[in-house]
Parts: structure tokens; C-alpha cells; sequence
């Protein structure tokens, strides 16, 4: 093996080590996991023991004979154990999934002080036929705090003795887009121990926030809340074992029930919580509704799935059911349990040129996965941080994720810089560009989100061998709101191969849709499809000249069309790559050109000139220049003209791809160069896939 990608490996793998000691002087973390490996066979057993280590953040790591609803991904210190019989799979898992990490949220330092486990088996068995060959598998999941001061031992999980001293009602607009709804509230009281404490008066009782009290009822619209809270410090403290609340609400609420003390904030979340179904305005649902206060403990799935072919059909289906332990955070407190389910059917089956299929779906929106939603610091999440406020930047939750389209190759000198990808793709729920089984935000990849029930058809048609089209409808529907999403488009695939000159990819969708689902990111842009027609291209063309064999070319371009009908507006996102390839030393020494350019809120142009150098077989050394700039025709307040100067060595010797780079970036903007800036940065990278990666930079 070569010498140079040993040091690299093990500069790599020691570096997070000092890497966590001097995050706070501007280091930049990422993701990272690393495990060690055994396997080995007798007869016809096979069997695989892993452990993995996690360096600090780490993400997300797959487990492929777990499904999306159960325990898919995550990235934790664990063990994990795999046999494989001839019709046969099992699969255990554990892990301790505290982590000892302290977090900044909400002002306050948090570390991680209970033990909690998680244990999960898997078994399937594989039948098979004249007419059927499929899989069918069970899943358990047991997910539970064991905290050693409370003389407890249950699977259903136990937590600290830290009994809130005030208790805080927030109520919401479920559904806060339109003008007309909204929530009522009555008022209610609060009872501990089963009996009554205090009432809830809309307007007597202490609150807070921007709903209105007229007369003696509350109303809370559009983006309007209000909160209530009780003050528990007079009932002696450890006499308290249970508190619930009941309340007289009306039309579209969403209410949340929170517990506070001094020194921990707001807790537990996920808050508990109580939706009205569907958004109703003539006041048919009011009544009184209850909420019991309760901590998560643990949580626990049980799963079965198929999956494979029957009499011609191929199709997938699961059926998960979990429940969620809550307690009153007090060493003789009441237990109660949350429970949900989810169901999804797939099939699809071939007759000739024809395709024809369809699924099935109902997601309950309480149901909670092996790691989602689940927390395990008394109210915060399974990292040890409210969700979404940690101080490690996380790729997937960068917010310009969500308003551009995503996968879009980087403009700097190794494509490996940022693990992206990009597709054109159905993308039934309109919230990304990228197919619905790979979503780019930082939750679990459920093939169906939650809180949805709906179905699909599809038919397809093979015109040609590489010409291919398909017609679908889709029709969803929020179990807690009236929001839908309805759509019916047709997708066209085209691809060539042509022989000693390369290949082109061709794809196109267009299609209807009326879409009020919320997305990530509101308002008039590309993802805002209340009533409009959607148009998607892309296109990929990889070609060389068997005359100068020495010289390739790749071109790709990708186009995302919003026709909005009900604002007559258009919107759209275009971009396009055109990348030469020049051999001048062959397999050793390769000369790059490479154009770029994206129109969006405006023009970014990019050059660039890069000259590749292979070191040993599979390490090279980059280096190069570029110019990126940007033009907005209708503000050129931000239109700039920025140099790169970069050197970068990259790595694939090992499972992972390793980098480390120098770059220099000349600032120069128009308008204003008061702005014009130097920026000097060192920087090293792991990438194992997409989904896992660690990152390194330092600023000079």
C-alpha cells in the first residue's frame, strides 16, 4: 500500500481528536463515523460484528435490513451483529445513545447525564416459488433511559426527579395560512393528582402573546398565539405524581402543553400536543379536551414488511406501530403511553410495453421512528440540543437547501468538496428537486412523511428501448388539516448510447398541481405550488472523438419551471455545465477547462482552470484558478466578481476519500467596494457517502 495515503489515513483519523478542542477558535465540524469490522463464514452462515466509534456530530449511518420507519439511519457509538442464513437474514443492534457533548440552546450549557439505550432485532425469511419470490421481516425496537438514582428497571424507560414548577399552554392556528379560521379557546383547568387545582380563564389567568380575549373567550389567527401558564410552587413538591389539563377548544387549535423550571427552560420536547382534525370554521368540534404531562422515557416498534414479487406483481409494503413512553418527571410519577401507526402498500406490475402500479399510504402524525423525535435528556433531543439550534453547521440543514435546487455540482476545484447530487425526479410532495426517498432536510428518509394519507396511480409506457414515458395522479391529504396535495403530470426518459462517442441522457416532467401542503420555506418561490404547472428538464451528455482520444467532454444542464397560476407569476431556476477534459500525460496529468452558469435571482458565471496530477494510483494533487461572478439586472447592490486561488490533495486509497486544501479567495464587488475582502483558508475533508462526511476549515 502506498506510504502517502497511510499518512493520510491516519492524519485523518486522528485529527478530530484536537479538532474538538479548538472548535470554538472557528474550527468547522462536520459529520463523521468510523467503525471497525469482523466477518466470517462456516458452511453456509455468514456472520458480520461491527463496532462503530463516533467522532462527534456523526448523522446518519445505514442499516440496509432495517426500513425508513424503523430504524434506517443513525450514527451512534454501537454495536451491531448480522447473520445470514440461505432464506434467512438477522440483524441486533445496540447502542448508547447519550451523547457526552454539552450544547448552547436556549442559553444554557446541557450535557448529557442519563443512559439511554437503544436495542433493535430484525429477522426476515425469503420465500420462494414458481410464482413468488419475496421477503417477509419482523422489526422490534426498544429505545429507553435508565437513570440510576430512581429505583427503577423497565424497557419502558425512567428519568430524573425534575418536576416542573410552572406550567405553561400554548395555543395556536393549526392551519395559520388562511384568513377565516382559526382557534377558540373557553378555558379549562388544571388538575394534579386527579384532582382540581385551578381553573384556566382566558382572561383572568396569567398569559402572554398576540391573540385577542373578547368577553370571556380567546381567539388565536393566522400567526397569532397565545400562552397561559400555572404556577405549581405552592402544591408540595413531592406529592405531585400526575398533572392534566383540560381544555374547551373549538374550531382549527393546535395547543402545547410545556413544563419550566428556572434551570432548564421549556421542557420536555417534542411538547405534548393536541391538533384539531381538519380545519374546521363553523365551531362543530368544540369540546372539552384533555392532556397529561409527561417526560419521554422511551419508546418502542413493532414492524412488519414484504417485499419482492407475486404472481407478476412487484410491490413493498410495511406496517409499523409504535408507542411513546411519557412519565411525570418524579420518582413515584404516573406513566401514560402515545401510540401511532403507519401503513404504505407499492406494486406495480409489467403487461408487455405497459407499466402500471400504484400505492396506498396512511401516516399517523404522533408515530415516532427508533431515533425521530424521540429525546433523551429530559426534553431535548437525542444530540443533547433543542432540534435545530446546534452550534455544528450541518450541510442538509443549510436554508439554501430548500430555496434552490439542490445537487448542483460545486464550482470549486474537486466535485468532492460538498457531497451533492442531482436528479430530476417526480417529486410527488413538491418540497425539493430531489426524489422523495432521499429528502434533504435532517430528518428521518420516511418514503411517505407523517401526519398524510393518500394514494397514487401511475402507468407507464415503453415507446422505444430507450424511449420511456409515464402518466401519474397523485391525491394526499393531511390527517390533522384540510391541506392537500393533488397533481397529475407525465415524466419522459430518453436515453442513447452511442457507440465509441459517449452517451445523452435526456428527462422531462410536467405536470399540474394544486399543492397546500406547508413546505420548509413559505412564500413566492420555486417551492410554492398552491395552483400551478411545474416543468422540469435535465439533460447529461458524456462524448469523446475516437480521433483524438485524448480529449472528453461532459455537458449537463437542469431547468425548474413554476407556472403560478392563482398569482399569475412565473418563476424559474436554470443551470449548466460544460466541463473538457484534457489528457496530456495519459492516466497521469489531465488538464481541465470548466464553465458554469445558474440563473436564479440573478447571473452567476464561472470559470475555471484546473490541472489534475496523479501522485500514486489513486491519490492526485489539484490546483487551479477561477472567477465567479454575479449580476442581478434589477439590483446591483450585491453584483460581484470573485477570484480563487486553490491547491487541494485528494485521496481515494481508503473507504474513505480524504482531502486537504489551501485557497485563496479575492472579494471584489462592484457597487461597493468598501466590501472587497482577502480570505485565506486551510481545510480538510472526509467522505465516506452523501450522507456521512466530516469537514474541517480554518479561517486566516
Amino acid at each position: 500500500m502506498n506510504k502517502f495515503p497511510i499518512f493520510l489515513l491516519i492524519f485523518f483519523l486522528s485529527f478530530p481528536l484536537f479538532a474538538q478542542e479548538n472548535y470554538k477558535n472557528e474550527f468547522y465540524i462536520g459529520r463523521g463515523y468510523q467503525k471497525i469490522s469482523w466477518a466470517d463464514k462456516y458452511k453456509n452462515r455468514e456472520m458480520t460484528l461491527a463496532v462503530g466509534v463516533k467522532w462527534w456530530y456523526s448523522d446518519y449511518f445505514y442499516y440496509p435490513l432495517f426500513t425508513s420507519y424503523t430504524l434506517k439511519r443513525t450514527s451512534l457509538p454501537s454495536i451491531r451483529c448480522t447473520i445470514n442464513w440461505p432464506k434467512h437474514r438477522f440483524c441486533y443492534f445496540f447502542a448508547q445513545t447519550s451523547s457526552p457533548y454539552a450544547t448552547p440552546a436556549y442559553g444554557k450549557t446541557l450535557q448529557a447525564t442519563n443512559n439511554t439505550y437503544l436495542n433493535a432485532f430484525y429477522l426476515d425469511r425469503n420465500f420462494k416459488s414458481n410464482w413468488c419470490d419475496f421477503y417477509l421481516g419482523l422489526s422490534f425496537i426498544n429505545h429507553h433511559k435508565d437513570v440510576g438514582n430512581i429505583d427503577e428497571n423497565s424497557l419502558d424507560g425512567n428519568i430524573p426527579d425534575t418536576s416542573p414548577s410552572r406550567i405553561y399552554i400554548w395555543i395556536f392556528d393549526d392551519y395559520p395560512d388562511d384568513t377565516d379560521s382559526g382557534a377558540v379557546f373557553y378555558g379549562g383547568e388544571l388538575y394534579i393528582n386527579g384532582n382540581f387545582y385551578k381553573k384556566i380563564d382566558p382572561t383572568t389567568t396569567s398569559h402572554g402573546g398576540s391573540g385577542s380575549v373578547v368577553g370571556n373567550v380567546a381567539y388565536v389567527q393566522g400567526y397569532q398565539y397565545l400562552y397561559y401558564y400555572i404556577d405549581l410552587t405552592s402544591y408540595p413538591y413531592l406529592d405531585m405524581k400526575k398533572i392534566e389539563v383540560v381544555l374547551d377548544l373549538a374550531n382549527d387549535y393546535k395547543v402545547e402543553l410545556r413544563g419550566w423550571r428556572a434551570d432548564r427552560g421549556y421542557f420536555p420536547y417534542p411538547y405534548i400536543t393536541l391538533q384539531a382534525e381538519g380545519n374546521v370554521k363553523d365551531y362543530s368540534n368544540r369540546g372539552r379536551k384533555s392532556m397529561t404531562y409527561g417526560v419521554v422515557a422511551g419508546n418502542r416498534i413493532y414492524g412488519v414488511n414484504l417485499n419482492g414479487k407475486i404472481l407478476g406483481v412487484n410491490f413493498k409494503t410495511e406496517y409499523c406501530f409504535s408507542q411513546t413512553f411519557r412519565k411525570f418527571p418524579h420518582k413515584y410519577g404516573e406513566r401514560f403511553k402515545e401510540e401511532a401507526s403507519i401503513f404504505y402498500f407499492r406494486g406495480e406490475r409489467k403487461f408487455g410495453k405497459f407499466l402500471v402500479g400504484g400505492d396506498y399510504f396512511y401516516t399517523q402524525p404522533m408515530y415516532k421512528s427508533g431515533i425521530d423525535g424521540y429525546c433523551i435528556n429530559d426534553g431535548y433531543n437525542i444530540q443533547g440540543a433543542y432540534p435545530y439550534t446546534s452550534t455544528v453547521y450541518f450541510y442538509y440543514n443549510d436554508p439554501n437547501w430548500f430555496h434552490r435546487i439542490p445537487g448542483w455540482e460545486d464550482d470549486f476545484l474537486s466535485d468532492l468538496k460538498g457531497p451533492r447530487w442531482s436528479s430530476v425526479g417526480l417529486d410527488r410532495n413538491n418540497n425539493t428537486s430531489t426524489p422523495d426517498d432521499m429528502e434533504s432536510d435532517g430528518k428521518p428518509d420516511y418514503l411517505y412523511d407523517l401526519d398524510l394519507k393518500g394514494y397514487g396511480i401511475f402507468l407507464g409506457y415503453d415507446l422505444l428501448k430507450n424511449l420511456n414515458v409515464r402518466l401519474d395522479y397523485d391525491d394526499f391529504k393531511k390527517i390533522t388539516t384540510d391541506e392537500i396535495t393533488r397533481q397529475i403530470g407525465g415524466l419522459v426518459k430518453y436515453n442513447l448510447e452511442i457507440p465509441k462517442y459517449g452517451s445523452i441522457n435526456l428527462e422531462g416532467n410536467l405536470k399540474k398541481i394544486e399543492d397546500t401542503i406547508r413546505n420548509p420555506v413559505g412564500g413566492a418561490n420555486l417551492l410554492d405550488y398552491r395552483d400551478s404547472i411545474r416543468g422540469t428538464a435535465g439533460a447529461n451528455a458524456k462524448f469523446s472523438f475516437p480521433q483524438a482520444k485524448n480529449i472528453s467532454f461532459n455537458l449537463k444542464c437542469l431547468s425548474d419551471h413554476n407556472f403560478q397560476l392563482d398569482r399569475n407569476n412565473y418563476l424559474t431556476w436554470f443551470g449548466l455545465i460544460f466541463r473538457v477534459n484534457f489528457d496530456l500525460l495519459p492516466r497521469k496529468l489531465c488538464f481541465i477547462p470548466f464553465y458554469k452558469l445558474l440563473i436564479e435571482d440573478g447571473y452567476t458565471s464561472t470559470y475555471m482552470l484546473k490541472l489534475q496530477y496523479k501522485i500514486f494510483e489513486k491519490t492526485s494533487l489539484n490546483i487551479g484558478t477561477s472567477v465567479k461572478a454575479f449580476i442581478n439586472p434589477f439590483d446591483s447592490y450585491d453584483d460581484y466578481r470573485h477570484n480563487y486561488f486553490e491547491f487541494q490533495i485528494l485521496s481515494k486509497a481508503a473507504q474513505w476519500q480524504l482531502i486537504i486544501g489551501y485557497e485563496i479567495i479575492n472579494e471584489s464587488y462592484l457597487i461597493n467596494p468598501s466590501r472587497n475582502n482577502v480570505k485565506r483558508n486551510i481545510w480538510f475533508g472526509v467522505y465516506t457517502d452523501p450522507r456521512c462526511w466530516f469537514n474541517f476549515r480554518k479561517d486566516f
